[in-house]
């Protein structure tokens, strides 16, 4: 028999077409756009919603501002100058040391919370990210980037930078109220804090995102968002000393974004500088006035101020970062698909 006299698929009048699974697979394939195209459309379609919906983003650069003015009130007497020497300047004492351990604390705490909000914007896309990738539209890499980068700018970067700006340097309103934290002095430690705090809030929003993409449901998502940040926070310095953790428990302090943030933002404002140690006995009064290194202050509370250890903990900070935004695509990949 001649195999080439049989009619074809194309040639037979209203014979179908018999496409295999494969065959569709790869002519779809080679019909989608490049990932930067894809990239690009969906960029400007979220900044299209965005555009439509701001109110969550203003929300975020609203309560930046608002705890910007707050604590720019409340710390702006970090120092307790009227138990120092009076002929000398005000300088960093022992209560100061706590009060901007408790300040950076703080602000750690209320971009953590805050970047559970990401949480809320994954599920609201779940299912119609489910059917456009089933029909091919773009891939999980793709969808991704666009979608964090209109995350970070509007809702993590920026007040971020509003709030760090607002507080960190000291200044006379109508020449009497004093308004600011007054920290340490220096381009280069102003350019740290920021990036610190915009660091751990990138990495925090990443987390959450992360929780998002892996629970179809809101609930079960903002509560292990909730309970992982209590334990972040156990294992970030301050609620607990980092030398005296339980040995079984000292690899926590790695996973926490709380531990490695705080130690850098402590090592910044205090390494280098010198730290009046001046303790008060039980009726408020003086008892002395010691001056120490900032280093050694930053012993005594379970810190290691050496430039190395900062190197290292701005090193873990980024690595989770990573780590977050892998496991998000990695979920992104494999587990969140169309249920048929």
């Amino acid at each position: 028999m001649d195999l080439d006299a049989l009619p074809s698929g194309d040639e037979s009048e209203g014979a179908p077409l018999i496409v295999s699974p494969l065959e569709s697979a790869l002519a779809r394939q080679r019909a989608l756009p490049s990932v930067l195209h894809q990239m690009r459309e969906l960029l400007r379609r979220g900044a299209i919603m965005l555009a439509r919906h701001p109110w969550l983003a203003v929300g975020h650069l609203g309560s930046a501002v608002i705890l910007g003015l707050l604590m720019g009130g409340m710390y702006h007497n970090l120092d307790s100058c009227s138990t120092q020497p009076k002929d000398l300047e005000c300088q960093p004492d022992f209560d100061g040391v706590w009060n901007r351990a408790g300040a950076f604390f703080f602000m750690l705490a209320f971009l953590s919370l805050g970047s559970m909000s990401a949480i809320e914007s994954f599920h609201r896309e779940r299912s119609l990210y489910c059917r456009e990738r089933a029909s091919g539209y773009y891939s999980p890499l793709a969808y991704l980037i666009p979608k964090l980068l209109l995350d970070w700018l509007p809702m993590r970067i920026l007040p971020s930078i509003i709030l760090g700006s607002i507080i960190y340097h000291k200044f006379s309103l109508f020449g009497h109220f004093e308004f600011g934290m007054g920290l340490n002095a220096g381009l280069d430690h102003f350019a740290l804090f920021l990036s610190m705090l915009v660091l751990f809030n990138v990495c925090a929003a990443n987390l959450c995102v992360t929780l998002g993409v892996l629970f179809p449901t809101f609930g079960p998502a903002i509560l292990i968002g909730i309970l992982l940040t209590l334990f972040f926070m156990a294992f970030g310095g301050i609620v607990l000393r980092m030398d005296n953790m339980p040995k079984g428990f000292m690899w926590c302090r790695w996973l926490s974004p709380f531990s490695a943030a705080y130690e850098v933002l402590m090592i910044n404002e205090i390494g280098g500088r010198t730290v009046l140690f001046n303790p008060v006995d039980q009726d408020g009064n003086p008892m002395c006035n010691v001056p120490e290194t900032g280093e050694v202050l930053l012993r005594n509370m379970g810190l290691v101020p050496t430039a190395w250890q900062k190197e290292l903990d701005i090193w873990v900070l980024s690595g989770l970062t990573v780590l977050f935004l892998a496991t998000a695509l990695a979920a992104l990949v494999w587990i969140v698909k169309e249920r048929r």
